[in-house]
Order: C-alpha cells, then structure tokens, then sequence
C-alpha cells in the first residue's frame, strides 16, 4: 500500500481515510476488489470478511461470508465503516485456496503510515 499526496485533490472525490486503533480488529471488514469474475477480471464486487486470526505483525486471516475471492483481488482496499464514510484498515494480500483461482479465505496486511500502524 501506498500513501501518496497529490498535487491537487480529485474533483468530486475524497481521499480514504486510515482506520484508527489496528490492534482491535471489528467483527466484520468489506474487501473491495477487481479479481476473477468467471472467465474474466476487471469486474468490481465487494465481499464481507470475518476476522479469524491475527498474527504478531499484524496479519489478518479472514474468510469470506457468501463471497468467494480470486486471483487479481489482492491489493484490493479492505474497509471498516466509520462514522463519515468508510475507513481503510488494510489491503488484500493474498488469496489462500487449494483450488486456483478462488477461494474463501484470504490474509490482510494492515494499513501502515511511514512504518508505523496508524
């Protein structure tokens, strides 16, 4: 993931803001991604998770409720709800299955600003 600061804000759009507190991960998160869609990629569909672990360093293994995800979802935004709009707690990072290219688990790097867990 990346934090860039642009020259000039994007007309009609507003940035994403960084979810607060990583250590407390919510019961539900919404991924966010362009990954196979049958035969094809490039179709934007969202998906629930459910948080199942969590790693020393921040990792999330999380399944998917009623969704499946595939290959090109990774580095897809992970979200929380928030109070103004939705709030980025991670990205995608890899989608875990026995049978390519789908599958209904997935890890999820936590976002990070300069090193550091926002």
């Amino acid at each position: 993931m990346a934090v860039l600061r642009l020259a000039a804000p994007v007309r009609g759009r507003a940035p994403l803001r960084l979810a607060g507190n990583p250590q407390r991960i919510p019961s539900t998160l919404r991924l966010a991604g362009v990954g196979l869609s049958g035969r094809t990629a490039g179709t934007l569909k969202t998906a629930t998770l459910k948080p199942l672990a969590i790693s020393e360093t921040g990792l999330i293994i999380a399944r998917t409720v009623g969704a499946r995800v595939c290959t090109g979802d990774s580095g897809g935004p992970v979200v929380i709800p928030g109070r103004n709009g939705p709030l980025l707690w991670g990205v995608a990072s890899a989608v875990i299955t026995p049978q390519a290219p789908c599958g209904n688990i997935l890890m999820i790097a936590p976002a990070k600003v300069g090193g550091q867990q926002s």
